[in-house]
């Protein structure tokens, strides 16, 4: 997935840098399934495909034309003037003529709903793969929100208890897992079903994933925000030096590392890399996203912690109840 991106290098948005275009663009790429679950599962928004119109040849021109981009070009962002979806269309004028010849795309769209409909709709894109979204789903243009699934899910679960204390998937992840945990287990008829009913369990264990997941980002961001509080960036030395291998190699690779990307200015090339400048060039560490990484990493920084630190308290907190998410999710699973 390729898209353009304000390179936020603090731990929050500050809105008016992003209206000032203060922060630096890029042209950004991301693996599908990380946006599936940024946008789809964490943020329940839908995910839409249009093929554009392209030969072959066409095709391959765009692809180098927009590695080129994304290796070499930085500019400034602004919410109202230099977005993504104006970035985009710039890119596309240079690596597109058709594009840039279209009447209707020589002035910028502002809003990316407003371009999206607009190329939805020329002869540039087959905008009818989506007059069916069912077809469309099928066949791999159109990705739903998956809020229908746990909200089905949710209902499930609602229905089968006595006196359920939640309306919706928000004030279902607001009670601790303990406190979920115990409801279900001092709900007698609801708990017996689990055990005999695979559907009720399976739309339980659902939702226990769905904390699983929201918890663990949160303490991700929670992490980072204790890191660049206690500048332990500026005692990496130190800090490795007291960890053991296996604790070190994960603190490194799936925050320290992260953080460094985050804060620093994404180094530029002059082009599309050869083979010795890509070794240069660090990639994520797919290990960091396993449950094991996570928790080894959350043992490093309880190495480090500063009890009188209101962040590392917020950090604790999260952490506990994504731990507790998962154990509840183990006691589910043994269930089966």
């Amino acid at each position: 997935m390729l898209g353009y991106r304000a390179h936020i290098d603090e731990f929050s948005l500050n809105t008016l840098k992003a209206l000032n275009g203060d922060y630096k663009a890029y042209l950004f790429a991301s693996r599908f399934m990380d946006v599936y679950e940024e946008y789809a599962i964490g943020e329940f928004r839908e995910i839409y495909s249009i093929p554009l119109r392209l030969s072959d040849v066409e095709r391959e021109m765009m692809v180098r034309a927009l590695a080129d981009i994304h290796w070499r070009y930085t500019g400034e962002y602004s919410f109202f003037t230099k977005n993504c979806a104006t970035l985009l269309q710039n890119a596309l004028r240079v690596s597109w003529p058709e594009f840039a010849a279209n009447e209707n795309m020589k002035s910028n769209f502002l809003r990316p709903d407003s371009f999206f409909g607009e190329i939805k709709s020329s002869p540039l894109a087959d905008g009818e793969i989506l007059t069916s979204l069912d077809k469309a789903e099928h066949d791999g243009y159109y990705f739903s929100s998956t809020r229908q699934f746990y909200n089905l899910a949710l209902n499930e679960v609602k229905a089968g208890m006595k006196q359920p204390q939640f309306n919706d998937i928000e004030s279902y992840l607001q009670f601790s897992p303990s406190e979920r945990r115990m409801a279900r287990e001092n709900d007698k008829e609801f708990f017996a079903r689990l055990v005999n009913d695979p559907h009720l369990l399976e739309a339980q264990v659902l939702l226990e994933e769905y904390a699983i997941l929201r918890g663990g980002r949160m303490m991700m961001i929670e992490a980072a925000k204790y890191i660049e509080e206690q500048d332990f960036l500026a005692k990496e030395d130190i800090i490795l030096e007291n960890l053991d291998a296996e604790h070190a190699n994960v603190f490194n690779e799936c925050l320290l590392m992260p953080i460094k990307q985050h804060t620093n200015p994404i180094k530029r090339l002059n082009g599309i890399p050869n083979k010795s400048e890509l070794l240069d060039t660090p990639s994520p560490a797919s290990t960091c996203q396993s449950l094991q990484s996570r928790k080894l990493l959350q043992e490093a920084i309880a190495g480090i912690k500063n009890a009188k630190s209101d962040q590392w308290r917020r950090l604790n907190e999260v952490f506990q109840y994504w731990a507790e998410s998962i154990e509840n999710l183990k006691l589910l699973k043994h269930a089966e």
